[in-house]
């Protein structure tokens, strides 16, 4: 396949860590030689940083990030209504409208491979047929392909087939770990094998280059030269295991030094009152520190490289951002058996694995992390040593590799 093709990423999400997944992603292919244009919202919070590809803000949607708002949780029954029924409904309309129009503009540039992922849209189906008759090669990034946190059943039976329209129009799916693609192929049997494809995800080398090398810290958290912080980052969902997290820490064996640095962006399901009421209730509030707005992207370099270790406790997941950022910097992790995260952290190598949900093993686990400096030690050698696997040009090459098998003149 030619590396001078003209690629379209469609990314609605302005901000946050599916918008930086596709910039990298796009810097990666342009430096391949791929002609690429990332389509967006307006809000696109990286226009700051260095382009090598086009940029083309369509999407007019609201904010999805609001770092004025700590805790975004309603009690009402009114306005729960609201968050769960009335604005999702009115959000995913707004959004398939959106996409309506950015798939006519798309379509008309006739491109050879349009990278998506799995919205669960109205008339998705219809969308996906669209592009696939001006001759695209429909690339589907499975990030997350059936719902992750408890929501009604039958919304979640909606969810589920929303996303899947389209599907026969899709040439290729890939999956940011081995496991994932396996749970994918064991749910949709029916689905050829040639035709679901394991990536890499990538590492967090955008945050090395947005870092504010003068940042202090340490005076934002309240944390002092000596202590060891154990770091959550990340947007705060109920599937992420904070309340497990805390739980832990507080029954964990712990020297007067050690630190919960619970940073993130709570989601309209989480109440981020409750998880301080927790803290205070465990009797960890003077240990623990919580940063609930969206996390500034030039901070999160000197933030992670506070930490000794980062925890995260996902009763589920697919695969995980914050994972990879830790990887960037060096930082051994703490997380659960869960979705593609065990195709990353290797238990007792590079990090240390229990049960989604294990308090105890949780506990035990943070014990050892905190007190052991040699492991501490050997585990940073191994993330390290990683990191090169998670490389954006080796993710690039990756996806364009993967491509070539469904774009072959004999496809089926």
């Amino acid at each position: 396949m030619s590396s001078s093709m003209r690629i379209v990423i469609i990314e609605p999400d302005a901000s946050g860590g599916m918008v930086h997944f596709a910039y990298m992603l796009g810097r990666g292919l342009s430096g391949l030689g791929a002609r690429v244009t990332l389509i967006t919202a307006h809000d696109y919070e990286l226009s700051g940083l260095p382009h090598d590809f086009e940029v083309k803000t369509e999407f007019t949607l609201w904010s999805r990030m609001d770092s004025g708002r700590s805790n975004p949780q309603v009690d009402s029954w009114m306005g729960r209504l609201h968050r769960k029924v009335i604005r999702r409904a009115w959000r995913a309309l707004r959004l398939s409208s959106e996409m309506w129009r950015v798939v006519g503009l798309v379509a008309s540039g006739r491109p050879d491979i349009v990278l998506v992922r799995p919205f669960p849209l109205p008339g998705r189906g219809l969308m996906m047929a669209k592009l696939k008759r001006a001759g695209a090669t429909l690339i589907e990034v499975s990030h997350e392909f059936e719902p992750r946190d408890a929501i009604d059943p039958l919304a979640a039976r909606l969810e589920r087939m929303l996303a899947s329209t389209g599907s026969r129009s899709i040439d290729l799916r890939l999956f940011l770990g081995a496991s994932v693609r396996e749970r994918y192929a064991l749910l949709h049997p029916r689905v050829p094998g040639r035709r679901l494809q394991v990536i890499p995800h990538g590492d967090g080398e955008m945050f090395e280059l947005l870092a504010d090398s003068d940042a202090d810290l340490d005076g934002r958290f309240g944390i002092e030269d000596d202590d060891a912080v154990v770091l959550f980052f990340g947007n705060l969902r109920p599937s992420k295991g904070v309340s497990d997290l805390l739980a832990g820490f507080a029954g964990a064996k712990r020297p007067p030094n050690a630190r919960l640095l619970v940073v993130g962006y709570p989601s309209p399901d989480v109440d981020a009152g409750a998880l301080v009421e927790q803290a205070r209730a465990l009797g960890i509030t003077d240990a623990v520190r919580f940063d609930f707005g969206y996390f500034p992207n030039e901070l999160v370099a000197p933030m992670f490289r506070l930490a000794r270790f980062v925890a995260l406790p996902y009763r589920s997941a697919t695969q995980s951002g914050p994972l990879h950022v830790a990887i960037t910097f060096g930082k051994p992790v703490l997380a659960t058996r869960t979705g593609g995260i065990v195709d990353v952290i290797e238990d007792e190598v590079n990090g240390l694995l229990v049960e989604p949900g294990d308090v105890p093993a949780l506990s035990a686990a943070l014990e050892r992390m905190l007190s052991d400096d040699d492991l501490i030690e050997r585990m940073s050698a191994a993330v390290t040593r990683d990191r090169a696997r998670f490389r954006w040009s080796e993710v690039a090459a990756r996806v364009l590799e993967s491509a070539e098998t469904v774009s072959s003149p004999d496809r089926s």
